[in-house]
């Protein structure tokens, strides 16, 4: 009995602790624009180091993912310019690989204009191939949520997600995930959002 209250405690504990690792100004003035997600295909693309990137992520999974983000921000009541604002200063700065990425990101900040930019970056999206109760190979994302400090040049804040969903007996440690999805197998979309709502938690959105 007293190894269930335990366990019980530890799944509690673990669904209602909330890190957050940087503090987004609450200011009314402060404007953060939100990217399009971006995959990145080539060294020069990256932020942080060379991450492997799955080529075949299709333009749809992007677009599915910026509305995921839209919906997600909206529900917290983050005010933010749009993916689809944003996009306008992609298409009009063009990168150079004499520059660097990170200069290339400023300047696209500059031209919205905004205080804060919210890049993310997506390097993998596995889709769950099987059901909910059984699967031949499980959800798996990895991604990065990147916020630029626009007028101070600078790189804020990372976040990095990288999870394949596993079964209970391969990791006691997922017990608290377990009961939080029921004990189903969820879909590469729904992995992505819990993914996304850490992040946002821990940038403090």
């Amino acid at each position: 009995m007293k190894k269930v209250v335990f366990v019980l405690f530890l799944f509690l504990f673990s669904c209602a602790s909330k890190n957050t690792y940087f503090s987004f100004p609450k200011e009314e003035k402060v404007v953060l624009a939100v990217a399009p997600c971006f995959h990145p295909r080539y060294g020069w693309d990256m932020l942080a180091g060379y991450i492997e990137s799955d080529k075949n992520i299709n333009t749809n999974v992007l677009k599915e993912l910026d509305l995921l983000i839209f919906q997600t921000l909206e529900k917290r009541k983050v005010k933010f310019i749009r993916a689809e604002i944003t996009k306008q200063c992609i298409e009009l700065i063009k990168f150079s690989k004499k520059k660097s990425i990170f200069q290339y990101w400023i300047k696209v900040g500059q031209c919205v204009p905004t205080d804060f930019l919210l890049i993310p970056y997506i390097y993998k999206y596995q889709k769950r191939e099987g059901g909910e109760y059984g699967v031949k190979r499980p959800a798996h994302v990895v991604f990065d949520l990147f916020l630029f400090d626009i007028k101070k040049k600078k790189l804020v804040y990372r976040f990095h997600f990288d999870e394949a969903q596993v079964s209970l007996s391969e990791n006691l440690l997922s017990l608290g995930k377990f009961f939080a999805r029921k004990g189903k197998w969820i879909t590469a979309k729904e992995l992505f959002l819990e993914g996304l709502k850490v992040g946002l938690g821990e940038i403090g959105l």
